[in-house]
C-alpha cells in the first residue's frame, strides 16, 4: 500500500509539473503576442512589399490585365493576351557582337527585308531609349522594339498585330525594369 501512495504522490506531482510547465509556455506566447502587436504599430519598421511586377530574371514588367505567359522556349519570354491568339509579346535579350552601336543593329536588321520592314523614330519611355522597327503580321501594324540594357546587352521586344502607340503596349514597356546582372 504504501508503495502505491508513493506512486501517486509522484504521478500526481509529475502532472502539477506538466501543468505549471503548460502555464508558463501559455504565459511566454501571450507576452510573444503583445510584443508582436506592439511591433505592428504605425511606429515598426516593416518589409518592403514584394514587386508586383512579372519578373524573368532579366526583365521584370507589368503584366497586362487579361495577359498570360506563353511557355514556348528556353531562349526567349512569351506573353499573350488571354483568348487573343494574335496579340503576342515576345520578349528577347542579346550581348552585343561585333557593333555596339544598336541604331546600327536595327538598321541592317532592317536593311536584310526592306520592303517588309521600316525602322521608326526612336522614343522614350520611363527613361529607356526605344527603337522601333515595323512590319505587317497578319496584314496588320506590328513592331520590334529595340533598347540597350547595359555596354554589354540589348533586348529586342517583337509585338505582333499592335505597336508600341496601343495602350495596353505603352503601359507595358512604360513598366520594364532590366537586371543586366543576370544576363550572361
Amino acid at each position: 500500500m504504501k508503495k502505491t501512495v508513493k506512486l501517486l504522490a509522484l504521478i500526481c506531482a509529475i502532472a502539477m509539473l506538466v501543468s505549471l510547465a503548460a502555464c508558463g509556455d501559455s504565459a511566454e506566447k501571450k507576452d510573444d503576442a503583445a510584443s508582436q502587436s506592439a511591433d505592428s504599430s504605425p511606429e515598426a519598421v516593416t518589409e518592403a512589399p514584394a514587386s508586383a511586377l512579372a519578373d524573368y530574371e532579366w526583365i521584370k514588367f507589368e503584366m497586362p490585365a487579361g495577359w498570360v505567359e506563353t511557355p514556348e522556349s528556353d531562349y526567349y519570354t512569351t506573353i499573350s493576351e488571354e483568348g487573343n491568339s494574335d496579340h503576342i509579346v515576345k520578349f528577347f535579350d542579346h550581348t552585343y557582337g561585333s557593333t555596339t552601336d544598336l541604331a546600327q543593329i536595327v538598321a541592317d536588321d532592317a536593311a536584310y527585308d526592306p520592303d517588309r520592314y521600316q525602322v521608326g523614330e526612336a522614343f522614350e519611355l520611363n527613361g529607356i531609349k526605344w527603337i522601333p522597327e515595323y512590319f505587317k503580321f497578319n496584314g496588320n501594324g506590328s513592331v520590334t522594339v529595340y533598347a540597350e540594357i547595359d555596354e554589354k546587352h540589348y533586348c529586342e521586344i517583337t509585338i505582333y498585330e499592335q505597336t508600341e502607340t496601343a495602350e495596353v503596349i505603352k503601359n507595358l514597356l512604360s513598366s520594364i525594369e532590366f537586371d543586366a546582372a543576370k544576363l550572361g
